[in-house]
Parts: structure tokens; C-alpha cells; sequence
């Protein structure tokens, strides 16, 4: 394939998922029909499976385009592994971005109600979240061993109360907007500082 035709094709796909993301927010993954997607998308079923084996194809781009997501915020915990308290203190205002937009916090709980019917979706998300864990529950270890991070917290147990705080702040926003992300972010920071200190 030349060039020309590869970045037509990659430009296709890309435009296709961002369709079936509007469709997925609007419809829900589940009740969305291949049909409704290609309306979104304004191409005919003929063009959409071009590019596309099924509806699941593009659901499981998707899920793989999150993890590619997660995997920065892995790398980013990776490379500061000796103090991870600081880390996450700079880098709170680039997750809360993320997390707080409305698009992304709506997908994110349609990712999560389509797991609990589809098992490649519930095993890429799995996938997902164990390579988070392990990246966290490392970073904590090693910042203890460090002296950056109390030795008395559990690795474990600190990084379930860390996601489930961030899964907290991402769900409520699928529904009401945070009004004042700066409020948040200093308040966050603040929480992390006293928690990972």
C-alpha cells in the first residue's frame, strides 16, 4: 500500500472510531446497531466493513485505544518510581483533564456495562487494569524503599483507594460537568500529598 493510500486508510479508521464513539455515548454500546454506526459515520455498511470486521472489531480498536492511553500513565509512573508521591502530584492536572471529559467518563462506563456481556471487552480491560496495578503497586515499593513513601502503607491496598478515586471523579463526571477543575486538581494534590507522603 502506498503512502497516500495507507494515510487515507489509518485517516478512515480514525473517522470511523470517533463515529462510533459519538454513537456508542449517544445510544449505548450494547443498544447501538451497526446500522445507526454507519449513519454516524455517513458511509454505507459496505465501506464501515472495508475497514472493519464487525460492531465488536471497532468496540475492541477502542478498548486498545484506551489501553495505548493507560500505558503513558504506566510509563510516566514507570520512570519515577523512587518518589511516586510527587509524580502523581504534577501529573494530577493531565488526568483530571482527561478524566473529567464528559465524552471520555460516558465511554469509560459503557466499556464497563459492555464487559459485563462481552469477554474480549472484560479481558482487554482486565489486561488493562492489571498492568496499571502491577506499574502502581511497584512504584509504591520502590519509593518506600526509597524513603519517599511511609513504609506502613500497603502497596495494594494504596493503589485500589488511589483508582477508585480516580473511577470516583470519572463517573460522576459522565453525568454532572466539574464546574471548577482547578478546585479539584489543588484539592487532589493535596489528598495525594497526604497520602503518598
Amino acid at each position: 500500500m502506498s503512502s497516500k493510500k495507507e494515510e487515507k486508510h489509518t485517516q478512515r479508521r480514525k473517522e470511523i472510531l470517533e463515529a462510533a464513539e459519538r454513537c456508542f455515548i449517544k445510544r449505548g454500546i450494547h443498544t447501538c446497531s451497526m446500522q445507526q454506526l454507519c449513519e454516524e459515520a455517513k458511509l454505507s455498511p459496505g465501506q464501515v466493513y472495508r475497514y472493519y470486521e464487525s460492531k465488536e472489531d471497532i468496540i475492541l480498536t477502542l478498548a486498545e485505544k484506551e489501553r495505548e492511553a493507560t500505558r503513558e500513565l504506566i510509563r510516566f509512573i514507570d520512570s519515577n518510581q523512587s518518589n511516586i508521591g510527587a509524580a502523581m502530584q504534577s501529573a494530577i492536572p493531565y488526568i483530571i483533564r482527561d478524566i473529567t471529559d464528559g465524552s471520555y467518563a460516558r465511554m469509560t462506563l459503557e466499556f464497563v456495562g459492555e464487559a459485563s456481556r462481552n469477554k474480549a471487552v472484560a479481558d482487554t480491560l482486565l489486561n488493562i487494569e492489571e498492568e496499571l496495578l502491577e506499574s502502581f503497586n511497584c512504584a509504591i515499593t520502590e519509593s518506600q524503599k526509597a524513603g519517599t513513601l511511609a513504609r506502613s502503607l500497603d502497596p495494594e491496598t494504596t493503589t485500589a483507594l488511589l483508582l477508585s478515586l480516580f473511577d470516583g471523579v470519572s463517573g460522576r463526571s459522565a453525568f454532572r460537568p466539574i464546574k471548577d477543575k482547578d478546585k479539584l486538581i489543588a484539592a487532589l494534590q493535596d489528598w495525594i500529598k497526604a497520602i503518598l507522603s
